[in-house]
C-alpha cells in the first residue's frame, strides 16, 4: 500500500508498505472531479506534484494538513496512491479498499459541493444542512464502503469547516442514506443479508457500468478481478463469487429476514438486468423527441371540443364495438387545416380522461426536424420508450434484445425490426391493458414508411385474439389516396361544420377591425376565402389587423380582396409585398432549407452573421467575436428568426436546444415543389440546390476565420493545451462561438453539395 507525507516544507513525498507493516494513517474520502483536476501517480513523480491542479491544495494539502492536526504522518488518496497503469496493482487496490478504509485511523470526507461560509438567519437548521442532503457524495457508489467501512469518519466542507462526525450526524445520513445505524457504528456486515447491503447502493452511481459491481466487493466481503471495459457483466461475476462464497446463492441472496422481498429485484442477477434496462431505456430517448409537440400551438378556449361527440371519434372510441372500426382512426385535412392542433386536443383529453391500464402514447412526425423526427425509426423508439416508461412493469422485455448484437445501449444503434419486436411483445403483455395511439402529420415522413407502419398497426391490431381492440390508433395526415386503413373510420377535417365553426370563433376572438356590419362581411368572406385552412385564417387575420390600425375599415376590405385564397398564393403575396431585406430573406431561407441539420437558436444567428457581415463576395473582411450573451440576448436571436424570415419561421419548444424550421411544412412546400424561391430569385433556376450549399459553405468557411489564440494559455504549448485541457477548452469554445462546431463539421459537406454545380477549385 502506497502512503503519502506532508514534509515540513509544504512537499508530497510516496512510500510504499507491508500491509502488516502499515503505520496509523488518515484516508480521503471524496468525488472525483474532471481528471484534468486530480492529482494522478506520474504527477507526483513529477518536480512540481501537479501543484498547478485543482486537486493538490483542495484534496491533497487538506488532508495531509488535517492529518498532521491529528498527529498522523501518513495519508492516503485514491488519485495519486495507486498506479493505475499496473494491471495487478489495480486489482489488489480494488479488492483492498473495504479493508484499506477500514484499517485507517480517519476519514476525512471532503465535501466539494457543501459550503459552511454563509449564514441561514431564518432556519433553526446550520445553514450547510440542506446542501449536505443533496451532496453528490451520498450519490455516488463507491462512497458507501467509504462511509460504512471505517471506524471514524468526519466530514469537512470545502471552504474547509469541520461539520460533524458519522456518529454525530448519525439520525441525517441514515435519513439520506437508509443505510441503518448499527451498520454505521461498526456491526458486522454477516448481520445483514446481501439484500439488504445491495439495497443501500441501488441508487448510487459509477462513472463505469463494472464499477456498480466492483464498489460492492468489499461490502459483499468477496473478490474478483476487474476487467476494462466488462460493463454489467461484472454483476454476473460478483454474484457467482457471493454464491461460492457463501456456499449457496439462495441461502446468501434471500432470506426470512427479507419477508416478501424474495420476488424483489435484488438479486445480482437481476440487478445486471435491472441496470442494462435503464441503460436501453434511456437509449430509445432522443433529442428533440418531444419538441413538435411542444411548439404546436394549443386549441383556442372552446376549440376543437367537437371533436370529442363526433361520430366517427365517438364510435373509434368506443371499446365495446371493434368490428365498426378495426381500432383505427384517420383525421384528414388539407395543409395547414389544423390537424396538428385537433390531435394535441384529443391526445391531451385522453390522458386526462383516461381510465385504469389504459396507456396514452403520442408521437408527432416533423419534417423540419432531424432525422428521428420524420422517420418511422424514430417513432418507433419514442412510442416505445414512452410505453416502458408508463409501465415499467413492461422493461423486461427489454431483455430480449441480443446482448451480444451492437443494437442497444448505443442510441445510433436500434434497428427498425428491433423495435417492432420489442413493441409487439410489449402490446401483448398489457393483457387486459388498452393502448391509445395518436399519430400526427403522417405526410411528413417518407410515404413507404408510413405503408409499412399502417401495415404493422393493422396486423398488431389483428393479432388481439379475443378481439377487444386493445389497440386503438388515431392518425392524422394530408389527404392519402394511395394508403388504405381497411375499416377503419375517416374524418375530412375541412367538411366537417365543427372544423368551420372553430374557424369562425377564431376570426371572433382575433381580428380587430370594429363592432361595424362591415366586420360581419369581412368576417363571411374570410371564412370563404379559407377553404377550411386555419394556416391560412391565421396570417391574413394577422395582416388585416395590421391594416386596420394603420388605416380604416375600407383598407381592410380592399386588402381582404387583394388576398390569394391558397396557401402558396398567400405566401408569394406576403414575400412580394415586403422587399425591404430581401438578403437576409435569401439566406434565412437557404439555411433552413438546406443545412445538413436544423440548427440551434445560436447557430442559426451566427450562421447568418456570417453570411450577412463577411460578404459572399469575399471583398469584406470579417472575422467573428465571440458571442456576449449580455449584448446578444436570446430574445436578439429570435427576433432575427422573425425578421429575416419575414414571419415564416420559428423557434421549436424544445426541452433542450430550441432549433430554427418553418411555420409550416407548407412554407417548404411553396419554396420548392411550388417553386417560390425560384420565382422570388429566377437567378437561381436551374441551381437552387449547388448555388445555396455554396452560399452556406462560405458562411461556415468565414466563420472557422475566429481567432481562438486568446483562449489559450500562452504559457503552454499547443501539444501541452490539448492533452491537458482539451475538454474544457473545446466547451469554452463552443460557448463562445456556437456556429463554430457546425461549420468546421459540415464545411465540406456544403461544398460537395455544391460542386454538382458551382465550382469549387479555389476553395480550399
Amino acid at each position: 500500500m502506497r502512503l503519502l507525507r506532508l514534509g515540513d516544507h509544504g512537499g508530497l513525498s510516496l512510500t510504499k508498505h507491508d500491509d502488516d507493516k502499515l503505520p496509523p494513517y488518515a484516508i480521503l474520502s471524496h468525488t472525483w472531479g474532471d481528471e484534468d483536476d486530480e492529482v494522478t501517480f506520474d504527477d507526483l513523480k513529477r518536480d512540481d506534484c501537479g501543484r498547478g491542479k485543482a486537486g493538490y491544495d483542495a484534496k491533497l494539502l487538506f488532508c495531509g494538513r488535517q492529518a498532521r492536526n491529528d498527529d498522523l504522518l501518513d495519508f492516503w488518496v485514491d488519485t495519486c496512491c495507486i498506479k493505475k497503469e499496473s494491471d495487478a496493482e489495480l486489482s489488489e487496490a480494488l479488492n483492498s479498499m473495504f479493508r484499506w478504509y477500514r484499517q485507517s485511523a480517519k476519514c476525512y470526507v471532503y465535501l466539494q459541493d457543501v459550503s459552511a461560509l454563509k449564514r441561514d438567519r431564518d432556519s433553526e437548521q446550520p445553514n450547510w444542512v440542506a446542501t449536505f442532503r443533496k451532496s453528490r457524495w451520498f450519490t455516488r457508489g463507491w462512497t458507501l464502503q467509504e462511509l460504512i467501512a471505517p471506524r471514524v469518519v468526519e466530514f469537512w466542507s470545502r471552504d474547509g469547516h469541520f461539520l460533524g462526525t458519522k456518529e454525530s450526524l448519525e439520525d441525517l445520513i441514515v435519513e439520506i442514506t437508509g443505510v441503518p445505524a448499527s451498520a454505521l457504528r461498526g456491526a458486522s456486515l454477516s448481520n445483514f443479508t446481501t439484500n439488504e447491503r445491495l439495497r443501500w447502493a441501488a441508487k448510487r452511481e459509477t462513472k463505469r457500468p463494472e464499477d456498480k459491481a466492483y464498489c460492492l466487493l468489499g461490502l459483499c466481503d468477496v473478490f474478483i478481478s476487474p476487467i476494462c471495459g466488462e460493463g454489467t457483466h461484472a454483476f454476473v461475476r460478483l454474484q457467482n463469487a457471493i454464491g461460492k462464497a457463501q456456499g449457496s446463492l439462495s441461502r446468501g441472496l434471500h432470506s426470512p429476514r427479507d419477508g416478501g422481498d424474495a420476488g424483489l429485484p435484488l438479486r445480482a442477477e437481476e440487478l445486471v438486468h435491472q441496470q442494462r434496462r435503464r441503460e436501453l431505456l434511456a437509449s430509445l430517448s432522443f433529442d428533440q423527441m418531444d419538441s413538435r409537440h411542444a411548439t404546436i400551438n394549443d386549441a383556442q378556449r372552446t376549440t376543437c371540443e367537437w371533436i370529442l361527440t363526433h361520430p366517427d371519434y365517438v364510435t373509434w372510441n368506443d371499446r365495446e364495438s371493434p368490428s365498426l372500426h378495426k381500432g383505427m382512426l384517420w383525421i384528414v385535412g388539407k395543409p395547414g387545416a389544423g390537424k396538428p392542433t385537433l390531435m394535441k386536443f384529443a391526445h391531451s383529453h385522453a390522458v386526462k380522461s383516461r381510465v385504469e391500464e389504459e396507456t396514452v402514447l403520442s408521437f408527432f412526425f416533423n419534417a423540419r426536424g432531424n432525422d428521428l423526427e420524420k422517420t418511422t425509426l424514430g417513432m418507433y423508439r419514442s412510442l416505445l420508450f414512452q410505453l416502458l416508461k408508463g409501465v415499467p412493469g413492461l422493461q423486461i422485455v427489454l431483455d430480449a434484445v441480443d446482448a451480444n448484437t451492437t443494437t442497444g445501449t448505443d442510441s445510433s444503434q436500434w434497428m427498425l425490426n428491433t423495435l417492432q419486436n420489442l413493441l409487439s411483445i410489449a402490446t401483448r403483455r398489457l393483457g387486459q391493458g388498452q393502448l391509445r395511439l395518436f399519430i400526427d402529420a403522417l405526410d411528413e415522413c417518407d410515404e413507404q414508411q408510413i405503408r409499412d407502419m399502417v401495415e404493422f398497426f393493422g396486423d398488431l391490431a389483428e393479432d388481439d385474439p379475443e378481439n377487444q381492440s386493445r389497440i386503438s390508433i388515431c392518425f392524422a395526415s394530408r389527404h392519402y389516396p394511395t394508403i388504405d386503413i381497411g375499416n377503419g373510420r375517416r374524418l375530412v377535417l375541412e367538411d366537417d361544420p365543427g372544423h368551420a365553426e372553430d374557424l369562425g370563433k377564431y376570426i371572433q376572438r382575433r381580428l380587430r377591425v370594429g363592432d361595424r356590419s362591415s366586420a360581419n362581411a369581412i368576417h363571411a368572406t374570410l371564412l370563404e376565402k379559407a377553404n377550411g385552412v386555419f394556416m391560412w385564417v391565421v396570417l391574413v387575420v394577422g395582416l388585416l389587423n395590421e391594416e386596420y390600425r394603420r388605416g380604416s375599415v375600407y383598407a381592410v376590405q380592399q386588402r381582404l380582396a387583394e388576398i390569394p385564397s391558397g396557401l402558396s398564393d398567400l405566401f408569394k403575396d406576403l414575400l412580394r409585398r415586403d422587399r425591404a431585406r430581401m438578403g437576409d430573406l435569401l439566406l434565412c431561407l437557404q439555411w433552413i432549407l438546406f443545412a445538413r441539420e436544423p440548427l440551434t437558436r445560436e447557430e442559426f444567428y451566427f450562421a447568418m452573421m456570417a453570411g450577412l457581415y463577411h460578404g459572399l463576395d469575399h471583398r469584406t473582411k470579417w472575422t467573428p467575436r465571440p458571442w456576449d450573451s449580455e449584448e446578444v440576448t436570446a430574445a436578439d436571436m429570435e427576433r432575427l428568426v422573425l425578421s429575416s424570415s419575414k414571419g415564416l419561421a420559428e423557434l421549436t419548444r424544445s426541452k433542450t436546444a430550441p432549433t430554427v424550421q418553418f411555420i409550416h411544412e407548407s412554407v417548404r412546400d411553396f419554396l420548392l415543389k411550388d417553386n417560390g424561391i425560384v420565382d422570388l430569385w429566377p437567378e437561381l433556376d436551374g441551381q437552387l440546390a449547388s448555388s445555396s450549399h455554396d452560399t452556406l459553405k462560405s458562411c461556415c468557411s468565414a466563420y472557422l476565420a475566429a481567432d481562438l489564440s486568446s483562449h489559450l494559455d500562452p504559457a503552454k504549448s499547443l501539444a501541452e493545451t490539448w492533452s491537458s485541457d482539451m475538454e474544457e477548452l473545446q466547451r469554452l469554445i463552443s460557448r463562445q462561438f456556437p456556429f463554430l462546431d457546425y461549420a468546421h463539421r459540415e464545411v465540406l459537406y456544403h461544398a460537395n453539395e455544391a460542386a454538382y454545380g458551382v465550382d469549387q477549385q479555389t476553395f480550399p
